[in-house]
């Protein structure tokens, strides 16, 4: 946060309002959607929960394609569930679903 309201003072050019509804709402962006998983990853699990909100950010800030979001957003939390879980025997959430 403190990066970002920085680099909303050090712009000295006439875009430092838009910059700064910008900044501020992906800001808000995030947070809200870290409050999503902080909520969903009991019920839902953190293999479902984690896809859910990785897939909602990577389509909100990247621009590359909707299959490259999809498939990074189901890539990302197995190969995750797979590290810790598996090999690492440290229980993750698995909600409702059993996964």
């Amino acid at each position: 946060m403190a990066l970002l309201i920085e680099g909303v003072r050090q712009d000295e050019s006439g875009r430092k309002a838009v910059q700064g509804k910008r900044i501020w709402g992906r800001t808000i962006w995030i947070i809200a959607w870290c409050a999503i998983y902080g909520a969903t990853i009991e019920p839902l699990g953190y293999l479902l929960s984690t896809g859910i909100v990785t897939f909602a950010l990577l389509a909100y800030f990247s621009w590359r394609s909707w299959i490259f979001n999809i498939v990074l957003s189901v890539v990302t939390p197995v190969s995750i569930f797979i590290l810790f879980d598996t090999l690492l025997k440290a229980p993750l959430p698995r909600g409702f679903l059993g996964f």
